[in-house]
């Protein structure tokens, strides 16, 4: 009897496991490129987008940053999420001095529109900090990325955890890549990132979820695959 019973709650616990979902969510191609001075990229369409600092123009602040919109779609596999990661394709790096330059992702707002906004340059939430070195400097020893390379960032996954308890399902969250410690009329050093509307598809933004049932759930389907077991051995 014990050993039915231990066999049924193993089978349903891995069962459960298998319940368990990723999610891969492909950036909307109204992602955009965002200057600190308070503009959005003209050219919504582009196959690229900067983060860091493209020109040198003494007392003008035209640091990037590349705004992501993701939809955010109902939670299929359980109500917990338990990882989250964001995958960019970096083309090529830009670095004209050594000025220590990191990247850092942002999670924004959300809402019903995928419009990128010049707000939403450094706008959010911090989700992964110091990802990259963009310039030359390896005091912290962090080589900048290698070029025409597929990058997955580790984020903070509670931020998605508390957009879904807050019943944002079915809207856009807006992450935003950006520059951190850069001086805007020295420094000259930027990442060129693949776009929603880059013609690789496999190169396009995305951002996967990774999400299980929760606890109490499987704790559920422990009892009642107990109870079911202790029924049949009633009946026989």
């Amino acid at each position: 009897m014990k050993k039915k019973v231990i066999a049924a709650l193993a089978a349903v616990l891995c069962a459960s496991v298998a319940m368990a979902d990723m999610i891969s969510i492909v950036g909307s191609n109204k992602d955009n490129f965002v200057f600190s001075s308070g503009s959005v990229n003209g050219n919504a369409a582009s196959p690229l987008a900067r983060v860091g600092n493209p020109t040198l123009t003494a007392g003008t602040s035209t640091n990037m940053s590349y705004v992501i919109p993701f939809l955010l779609p109902a939670l299929t596999g359980g109500n917990t999420i338990t990882g989250a990661t964001l995958s960019v394709f970096v083309s090529n790096t830009v670095v004209f001095a050594t000025n220590t330059i990191h990247m850092d992702i942002l999670g924004g707002r959300t809402g019903t529109n995928a419009t990128v906004l010049a707000s939403d340059w450094n706008y959010g939430s911090v989700l992964a900090n110091d990802v990259v070195n963009i310039s030359t400097n390896r005091g912290l020893g962090i080589n900048p990325p290698a070029t025409n390379t597929l990058y997955t960032f580790v984020l903070n996954n509670s931020f998605f955890q508390n957009l879904y308890d807050a019943g944002n399902a079915g809207k856009i969250v807006f992450i935003t890549l950006m520059a951190d410690g850069v001086n805007n009329t020295t420094a000259n050093n930027y990442l060129n990132i693949e776009t929603a509307d880059h013609p690789i598809v496999a190169n396009r933004p995305t951002l996967s979820l990774y999400t299980i049932p929760e606890p109490a759930t499987i704790g559920m389907l422990g009892l009642g695959a107990l109870v079911a077991v202790l029924i049949r051995r009633v009946r026989s």
